[in-house]
This record gives structure tokens, sequence and C-alpha cells, in this order.
């Protein structure tokens, strides 16, 4: 008990002392939750990411809300920033998984859509396209988006097997 007693008294000065460095808040967030203080913990990494814009603590930040049963919460947050950062792909991606998982295939969709728009040469980003489709069941589509995927990406053999697969249907 002592040692987490000095731990916590050694953040709370690194984090005062440095409130700019991610780390010393990341710490003083974490040992927030291991105290059960969870409405500390996120008012910690959002106080951070709303003064120093860090895309880590938003990170943190949306998966604390999702551990909490609040993942749109969390996705608003990543929603928000794409907004003002549309060529923050990781964000996008994350937006994209969110729909995907929640079997929202038609937002995902347009999700992956704008990112090719953006980033038209990535096989990834045609392969998942095919997914999408592919869970929508629009079999065309997805053999397009996948030969697509193929182009950018000749030596993905994961692409391969999947237009075998549509083909053999």
């Amino acid at each position: 008990n002592n040692e987490k007693d000095n731990l916590k008294k050694f953040s709370n000065a690194a984090y005062k002392a440095y409130p700019e460095i991610y780390y010393f808040a990341n710490i003083k967030s974490a040992l927030q939750r291991e105290e059960n203080d969870i409405y500390g913990s996120l008012s910690t990494l959002k106080n951070f990411f709303n003064k120093y814009n860090n895309g880590s603590a938003l990170s943190d930040l949306a998966e604390l809300h999702s551990n909490m049963g609040n993942p749109e919460k969390g996705i608003g947050l990543y929603e928000e920033k794409y907004k003002k950062e549309p060529y923050g792909i990781g964000f996008l991606n994350k937006i994209i998984k969110y729909y995907y998982d929640a079997n929202q295939y038609s937002k995902a969709s347009e999700l992956i859509k704008l990112k090719i728009a953006t980033f038209p040469y990535s096989g990834d980003s045609w392969n998942e396209l095919g997914l999408v489709y592919e869970q929508l069941k629009l079999e065309k589509e997805a053999t397009d988006a996948f030969k697509k995927a193929l182009y950018y990406e000749p030596n993905d053999y994961s692409i391969r097997r999947k237009l075998r697969q549509i083909s053999k249907k």
C-alpha cells in the first residue's frame, strides 16, 4: 500500500510539473481507474485531449467510454476528430471498425468509400469494401472491390482466396 501511495504521489507531482506529457496524464488516469474513480479518469483524459489535441488521449478516452458501456460516445469523439482532420485515417479506421462490428454495413461502406476517395490506391481499403459488400450480399460489387484490392495488393493471397470463394458460389 505504501508503494502505491508513493507511485500516486510521484505521478501527481510529475503530472503537475509536466502537464503536456501524455505519459503522466495516462498514469494518473490509470491510477484513478484502479481506485474506481472512473469519472476522475475520464476527466483527466478529456482535459488532456481538449488542451493538447492528443490522439493517444482520444483513443484512450474513447476506449474508456466503450468499457463503460457507451461506445457511441467514443465513436462520436472519433467522428468529431475526423471531421476536423479528414486525413486522420487511423480515426476513420476505428469508426469503420465500429460500424462493421455493429453490423451497420451500409454506414461502414459509406465511410470506406470516403477513405477510398482520399486514398484510392489502397488495396486494404478496397478489400474492406469487398468484405462489407459481401456482408450486404452484393456479390458483383464485392467481386469488383476484391479485384481492385488485388490490383493494388497483388501478393495478398487472402484476397485471392476471397475471389475464389465468391466465384464458387
